[in-house]
């Protein structure tokens, strides 16, 4: 194993950013002419910085659009955005694997003659929290960084024996990250697929309507709470507080309803909610409540579905609900306006079921919840391993531990 060392190395080259690099500005050319655009050249702009490593742009520009309106870079470049509302929370770092053009909000940065490429990148990315915090408004309401300040910003250039080791460091990690990323992304189109085999299997008995299944109720309606004695205050959910398939109970809300109605909207555990309304295609969620909160209520906007024993079981319902099938069914049967959808409890009754034997609804449930248990674990070790990255980024760039040696092991 190679041990770290700690401290600034006697070779390390200390400045600005500005005495290690060279910058390049993009541009756009004039979208109406036909000649300037869908050529070859990778065209960057923000939208397109979604990832370390570009996999392509929105747009591509022929050689004539560059010379009339764009910048020009080789593949050496850093990509950093400058302008933009995404500066308010994103300092957006990119390379391109080969010669592309940019936009007026975004800088090519060209490393100098005693900077890797790759290093530069990597640089970038590990001091983003810094540069969030140069960003300004500009006159125009948007979030700018002033390429002054990035001129000026120090940096501790270490030897080329130790960005190549640094960039190998990192380079493993990302690899890793890249892994766990793949096998979450398998996971989930393995249970997706399994969903709808489920959904579309040869063992469902009957399609009975929900209403025949299930007690369907709103919950109580606000601005005319009761007061006085016989009155009580309680938690309530809100349709902020039922998400797509999941409950968000950090800020629950109070309402104060008479003691005779507590029966009629308290929730049960094993009660499946609905939104009336939100965005279409999150209609029908089908949140499973589990009693999270003791005496908690229901708002009227907020459905509850009260599952018969033994005939339906409620997380097979949620599981259909939140399906491309329900999500279908909720967004032609719901009233669309221009920002909201919504429906109401008679279209929620008339919801298809595929209904099987409930052993069968069980076992379903059980195999989905296996899925759902292997990607949780395998995004909290994608979470972990990015944690690990910032770290061990943060502790080499500022020069907290060293790697003279090679690799950690």
């Amino acid at each position: 194993m190679n041990e770290f060392s700690t401290g600034r190395s006697l070779h390390d080259s200390v400045g600005a950013l500005d005495d290690y690099v060279s910058w390049q500005s993009g541009g756009t050319p004039w979208k109406a002419n036909p000649k300037f655009w869908g050529g070859e050249i990778p065209w960057i702009t923000p939208k397109d910085m979604k990832s370390f490593d570009l996999e392509g742009t929105t747009n591509y520009l022929t050689p004539a659009g560059v010379v009339a309106g764009s910048g020009l870079a080789d593949s050496t470049a850093t990509y950093v955005v400058v302008r933009g509302m995404i500066l308010a929370h994103t300092f957006p770092v990119s390379q391109a694997a080969s010669l592309a053009a940019f936009n007026q909000d975004v800088k090519a940065v060209l490393p100098g003659p005693h900077l890797l490429p790759r290093y530069l990148a990597y640089w970038f990315q590990g001091h983003a929290a810094d540069f969030l915090r140069l960003v300004s408004d500009s006159t125009h309401g948007t979030k700018k960084l002033d390429l002054s300040d990035l001129r000026v910003f120090p940096m501790t250039l270490p030897s080329w024996e130790e960005q190549t080791k640094f960039v190998e460091i990192m380079t493993t990690v990302d690899d890793q990250i890249t892994t766990l990323g793949l096998i979450v992304e398998k996971l989930e189109r393995c249970r997706l697929g399994y969903v709808l085999d489920c959904l579309e299997g040869c063992d469902i008995q009957r399609v009975a309507p929900l209403g025949s299944l299930a007690d369907v109720s709103a919950g109580v309606t606000l601005g005319s709470e009761p007061h006085g004695p016989g009155t009580v205050s309680r938690p309530y959910l809100r349709v902020a507080n039922v998400q797509d398939g999941r409950l968000d109970l950090r800020d629950m809300k109070k309402v104060r309803v008479k003691r005779s109605d507590l029966r009629r909207f308290e929730l049960q555990p094993g009660d499946v909610l609905m939104n009336e309304g939100g965005d279409a295609d999150k209609l029908g969620r089908g949140a499973v409540w589990e009693g999270q909160i003791l005496g908690c209520l229901h708002q009227n906007h907020v459905f509850r579905v009260r599952c018969s024993t033994g005939q339906l079981d409620p997380r097979y319902l949620s599981m259909v609900t939140g399906s491309a099938i329900g999500k279908r069914y909720f967004h032609a049967a719901s009233k669309q306006t221009t920002n909201l959808a919504t429906i109401n409890s008679r279209q929620i009754k008339q919801f298809p079921v595929p209904l099987r034997a409930f052993e069968r609804q069980l076992q379903i449930v059980d195999s989905v919840a296996a899925f759902t248990a292997r990607i949780t674990s395998e995004r909290d070790k994608l979470v972990k391993l990015r944690l690990f990255k910032r770290g061990l980024m943060w502790d080499l760039l500022s020069s907290r531990v060293r790697v003279p040696g090679g690799l950690p092991s």
